[in-house]
């Protein structure tokens, strides 16, 4: 997120080969502040329709464990934040 003109990022959820889907609805009861980023600092909390956010995916377990063969994440995807009528990007 970019918070006062500042770039913050944590590792906000876990995702694994096998697991058909994970985080739900990121869009309402304030899903990322409380579900994604409760432990992120000035990231926990929601973004706000339209606001730029960034996402991007690391190898390894780095929620709070660090614990990973490789040391590797890809590039970063920068989107306006969807409104929860949903959206759809493409890259």
């Amino acid at each position: 997120m970019n918070i006062g003109g500042a770039w913050h990022t944590c590792s906000p959820i876990e995702f694994w080969y096998g697991l058909p889907a994970s985080g739900g609805d990121i869009t309402i009861n304030n899903q990322i502040a409380v579900n994604w980023t409760y432990y992120c600092g000035p990231m926990a909390r929601q973004p706000q329709p339209g606001e730029t956010v960034g996402f991007f995916v690391t190898a390894g377990d780095q929620r709070l464990k660090d614990a990973a063969i490789v040391h590797e994440r890809s590039n970063t995807v920068v989107i306006p934040f969807p409104a929860s009528a949903g959206q759809t990007f493409t890259f």
